[in-house]
């Protein structure tokens, strides 16, 4: 689900931010409501992936995809360096309405980091591959960026999940 009211989503971090509050709820077998946790969710997770994610990789997942997304649609060599990479945190934070430090540290992947504050586009060089049912071409070109000769495992991993994709 995309919400993209930010009254509303001001509304529900107040609700989140309230002590003793649960905001997602669920009924089990006997009528009982139980909370639903970021420990039930990271289990849940785990259980269906596999065992190796969380929910974190998956805010890490679609903030690295907004970033590149918006150096690629935005990039210009006279905006080069620190203020190209902090126009692109200010536009994750708005999406997270996380502090831009936090958004740079915790959810974008440090090798894009390094490219939006690079003088030269060479996250430019990787041609977007086209959409596929389960992947934008963005996510799929940033795959591709990421998978750089020198990460083998990386590399390994994002060839997987490409294939699975077409």
């Amino acid at each position: 689900m995309t919400v993209t009211d930010r009254g509303l989503l001001r509304f529900v971090k107040q609700l989140m931010d309230i002590p003793g509050q649960t905001l997602f709820r669920y009924r089990d077998e006997d009528g009982r409501f139980h909370a639903i946790t970021s420990s039930l969710v990271n289990d849940y997770i785990r259980e269906a992936g596999g065992g190796k994610r969380t929910a974190k990789d998956f805010r890490t997942w679609r903030a690295s995809v907004l970033a590149f997304t918006f150096l690629r649609d935005n990039f210009s060599v006279e905006g080069a360096g620190e203020r190209r990479s902090k126009t692109c945190l200010r536009m994750s934070r708005a999406i997270w309405a996380t502090p831009p430090a936090i958004v740079c540290k915790a959810y974008i992947h440090p090798q894009l980091i390094a490219a939006a504050r690079a003088p030269s586009p060479y996250f430019l060089e990787v041609a977007l591959p086209r959409r596929t049912r389960w992947l934008s071409r963005y996510e799929r070109g940033l795959m591709a960026f990421l998978a750089t000769p020198g990460d083998e495992h990386a590399r390994g991993e994002t060839d997987e999940i490409l294939e699975r994709s077409n």
